[in-house]
């Protein structure tokens, strides 16, 4: 029923855009044929096609058009929109255990996903002072966590759950906390510092880059157990 009159709403909406068109064309503004209306023209952009008066069924380009919200909404960097797995440099042992833990992880993904175990975290799994030793005995200023890719792998690991149907939200620690904090500041009765805390609590994927690295404040301090705690109850990785 929701679905129907998603659709019916969708439909009506078109109803009102084609009327507009109509009326601009009168008023001697006519729009530019030459260019394709729609992205779909079997649905007109509505993403069902009527098959009676009341009853609908998906188009062909609904799948896409769902895959495309997903990626603008999980807010992936500019200069990481081409990045996936099969362009990850491995040219240390570091990196290519880092790119066997996050396709272990994607692998083991569907089965581990509901359960409190069911997140990983690059540094912290591999161990900042393991590869200070590592780099130590081989004297390669390259064993640290600096320049590994790992966000790199973190977007490609975020576009493979896009691509199988789970929403994704990828933030910057810094930024993400920098806008908690200005947030917090906006005389709206707590609106919007609700509004951010309850997308990265309900995001079903959360990709959170450089975690920690914000300058510590106890306000900061209490976002952090907040978020974490509550994703940890609900399972959500």
């Amino acid at each position: 029923m929701a679905n129907k009159m998603q659709a019916v709403g969708t439909y009506m909406d078109e109803i009102k855009r084609r009327i507009q068109l109509i009326r601009q064309d009168q008023r001697g503004h006519s729009p530019d044929l030459s260019k394709p209306r729609f992205k779909c023209e079997k649905c007109k952009d509505a993403e069902w096609i009527w098959t009676g008066w009341d009853a609908a069924k998906p188009c062909e380009c609904q799948e896409q058009r769902k895959y495309e919200r997903r990626m603008r909404g999980a807010m992936i960097p500019d200069e990481l929109k081409e990045a996936n797995l099969d362009t990850y440099i491995q040219e240390t042992p570091i990196q290519q255990e880092l790119f066997l833990m996050i396709t272990n992880y994607l692998s083991d993904f569907d089965s581990i996903r509901y359960t409190q175990q069911n997140s990983l975290g690059f540094v912290a799994k591999y161990g900042e002072s393991r590869m200070k030793e590592q780099g130590a005995a081989r004297h390669d200023p390259r064993y640290n966590s600096y320049g590994l890719g790992k966000t790199h792998l973190q977007v490609a690991a975020a576009k493979e759950l896009i691509s199988r149907g789970i929403g994704v939200l990828i933030v910057s620690d810094v930024a993400i906390m920098d806008e908690l904090s200005n947030a917090r500041m906006v005389e709206d009765g707590g609106q919007e510092y609700n509004r951010l805390m309850a997308r990265l609590i309900e995001a079903p994927v959360l990709v959170w880059d450089d975690l920690g690295k914000s300058n510590p404040t106890q306000a900061k301090q209490k976002n952090y157990f907040q978020i974490v705690n509550e994703r940890y109850k609900a399972c959500r990785p």
